[in-house]
């Protein structure tokens, strides 16, 4: 064999274990790679039911361990993905159907109680609020049923979340719901009494029994039902507040302003400013006839005008174009 033919083979087998090591070498580095992010994860899970623990059941005396009770880690990282999956509450027509899922979050406390609110309507629960105030709320039912759910104010946010909850209802169903506010049924109420503000009373309360079995009184109903109409319509004092208002916006300076062509054997264009009256009958101001319709010809005919309406005056009036409503940017001190 000659020495350029050992060269070679040699070579070649340099460049097989080269690229044999090589190998080894990447197969390494992705297996210390994916054990590193297992260990990241498993600590800010650990981190995370920490947080839990201490800020989510820390003052709660009564414990629960079942398998109907989870909790979620909470995290204020916005930028860790790994607690960014949480679902978000959207109400159902039916929510007796709502399905309490550790971690979902609220716009706010509202968000969450309304929530709340309408599950103990939908499904007959005599459920209560134990705990509100501005950074935890907890509902429980009645006496003797193991369900609750329990939602607290992220740091840094508006936004609210549920942390722990159990789901299984031990109590038998009520027909009195002590969380059913005359505001909760207003909304609910707000398109049947929108059709028909003159619906009676007892129209409503059937309307309750039938579709959730719950109990109204007159009393109640009366309230749900003035809430609606104070929402569509506006309550009294406000209207009365804003007559003022309603008074400008009627008689507010409004000049319109137009130019047509003038068909004549001498030709030419009028412009024209009329006005408006609070009866919405139109009256005309002024008018001029001019060669063409430039911005020259408008600036000699809106200077005129301010001389003869005043420019303080005119000022603060709206002008109206081609039937479209403009700001003219014309300097009428000038």
């Amino acid at each position: 064999m000659t020495t350029s033919q050992e060269l070679m083979m040699r070579g070649t087998v340099m460049n097989n274990g080269v690229k044999i090591a090589l190998e080894i070498l990447i197969c390494m580095l992705h297996l210390m790679t994916a054990m590193m992010i297992g260990m990241l994860q498993s600590g800010s899970v650990n981190k995370g039911k920490e947080q839990v623990v201490a800020a989510g059941l820390r003052d709660e005396d009564d414990g629960y361990d079942s398998e109907g009770l989870w909790d979620v880690p909470v995290s204020d990282d916005e930028g860790d993905p790994l607690f960014r999956r949480y679902p978000v509450y959207k109400g159902l027509k039916n929510m007796k159907e709502y399905k309490w899922e550790v971690g979902t979050m609220y716009v706010d406390r509202n968000a969450f109680k309304e929530c709340v609110t309408s599950y103990a309507v939908h499904s007959g629960r005599g459920i209560w609020f134990s705990k509100c105030d501005s950074h935890r709320c907890k509902a429980v039912c009645k006496e003797g049923c193991k369900w609750f759910a329990y939602c607290h104010k992220m740091k840094q946010e508006d936004s609210w979340q549920l942390t722990s909850c159990y789901k299984k209802h031990t109590c038998s169903k009520a027909t009195k719901i002590g969380i059913m506010s005359s505001q909760w049924l207003s909304k609910a109420f707000m398109k049947k009494i929108c059709e028909n503000p003159k619906i009676k009373l007892r129209s409503l309360i059937k309307k309750a029994h039938s579709k959730w079995n719950v109990d109204l009184t007159m009393t109640k109903a009366a309230r749900v039902k003035q809430q609606a109409l104070d929402e569509i319509n506006g309550t009294y004092g406000e209207q009365y507040r804003r007559i003022h208002d309603y008074a400008a916006e009627l008689l507010r300076p409004m000049i319109g302003l137009d130019g047509c062509f003038i068909k004549t054997p001498y030709g030419g264009q009028l412009l024209t400013a009329i006005g408006w009256d609070p009866n919405d009958q139109i009256l005309p101001i002024a008018y001029a006839v001019v060669e063409a319709e430039t911005k020259d010809s408008w600036r000699w005919f809106l200077l005129n005008l301010c001389d003869d309406l005043v420019v303080d005056k005119i000022r603060w009036c709206t002008f109206m174009s081609d039937q479209q409503k403009v700001t003219l940017n014309l300097n009428l001190c000038n």
